[in-house]
């Protein structure tokens, strides 16, 4: 049962949108079958509100659906209500006869009366300062409109509001006023957009003007500058102490090893590093390496390096290529190398190895 509520509420949006009567009510008109176009066509805008458009469409469905059923009376009614809507609006050309005939019935009963048409009656409008507006339909001899609305704009708000009573002029015409508050009444542009409804909503005509409240306007506050934080200070001169850490993959004998190194930079390019070898075979590195000023944030470098692994009496070296990256305290490290090494049979005498590491900055010892 907790269901049944959002259903409820679906059937009476669906039901509240015309567009889907005017649809139906068109390709029923393509169908032929005139009889279920005109239904579609009449309760479209009778049982929610159309656009001006929407009901443009729907009435003109109407009136070419009523001809061509022979209803020649309701036909005439239908088109007087088509140019009450749109004045200027014609038959295509070719329009059949049965068509043709309630259509210019309709134009005969227009020409002996005013235009329908809405204006706006000349008023003041004060900076910041309450205001009304009048609204006058000038013209409604079929009973069509049941009220008018205004809409305001302003360039940072609009509002739709409506008028008090209405007052009678000609010709079944009548005039509205509406209350403008002093919040829609600054100084600089105004547009009023008026609206004549049916009963059930629709836009039968509408106009609009553009004026403009004198007064100075006042600008528009300026952001706030955008706060940036300053970067911290870099520490001055060049690190002078550096420990990483190296993973290793031997990539001949397929093994994983582990290399952590202590280095100084005697100069700005140049590195002496000594560590240990960790792993299957344990053992010490000693390392020679240049390198780009360590200002550039990606850095070639070549290393000669030595090792010795005391537990099978191997000593040997190679040489080794690869980058830097700058990245936090330090620099992460990638290279390759290759190795020889004099070795008993247990002990492989060549190798191929690829590092991936991390080399960290000691803070505090730095030069200038």
């Amino acid at each position: 049962m907790a269901r049944v509520p959002g259903l409820l509420l679906l059937v009476a949006v669906a039901a509240a949108d015309p567009e889907p009567r005017v649809l139906e009510g068109e390709q029923a008109l393509k169908a032929l079958d005139y009889r279920a176009a005109a239904t579609a066509f009449e309760r479209a805008c009778r049982d929610a509100p159309c656009t001006r458009a929407q009901l443009l469409r729907a009435t003109t469905g109407l009136a070419t659906a009523l001809s061509s059923l022979a209803q020649t009376k309701a036909a005439t009614e239908a088109f007087k209500q088509l140019l009450f809507i749109s004045p200027e609006w014609r038959l295509p050309s070719g329009a059949s006869p049965r068509i043709r005939e309630p259509f210019e019935a309709a134009q005969v009963f227009w020409r002996s009366r005013a235009a329908p048409a809405l204006s706006f009656r000349p008023s003041t409008l004060t900076a910041n300062a309450a205001a009304t507006q009048t609204v006058q339909l000038e013209a409604d001899p079929l009973g069509l409109a049941a009220r008018t609305v205004l809409v305001v704009r302003r360039p940072d708000a609009e509002q739709r509001l409506d008028g008090g009573a209405r007052s009678a002029l000609g010709d079944g015409g009548f005039a509205m006023t509406f209350e403008l508050p002093a919040a829609l009444t600054a100084p600089g542009p105004i547009t009023f957009v008026a609206q004549a409804l049916s009963p059930s909503g629709s836009v039968l005509l509408e106009a609009t003007v553009e004026r403009s409240i004198a007064g100075p306007v006042e600008p528009a506050p300026a952001p706030p500058p955008p706060v940036v934080e300053a970067p911290a200070p870099a520490e001055p001169g060049r690190a002078l102490l550096h420990v990483s850490v190296t993973a290793v993959f031997d990539a001949l004998n397929r093994a994983l090893a582990a290399e952590a190194l202590v280095s100084v930079s005697p100069l700005g390019v140049f590195d002496v590093a000594l560590g240990a070898v960790l792993g299957a075979h344990p053992g010490l590195r000693l390392a020679l390496v240049g390198h780009l000023p360590r200002t550039y944030r990606v850095s070639p470098f070549v290393a000669l390096r030595g090792a010795w692994h005391p537990t099978v009496s191997a000593l040997g070296g190679g040489l080794a290529g690869g980058v830097t990256l700058e990245a936090g305290p330090g620099r992460i490290t990638a290279s390759v190398a290759g190795e020889l090494f004099s070795a008993p049979a247990a002990f492989s005498a060549a190798s191929v190895l690829i590092f991936l590491g991390y080399e960290l900055d000691v803070p505090g010892l730095r030069a200038d």
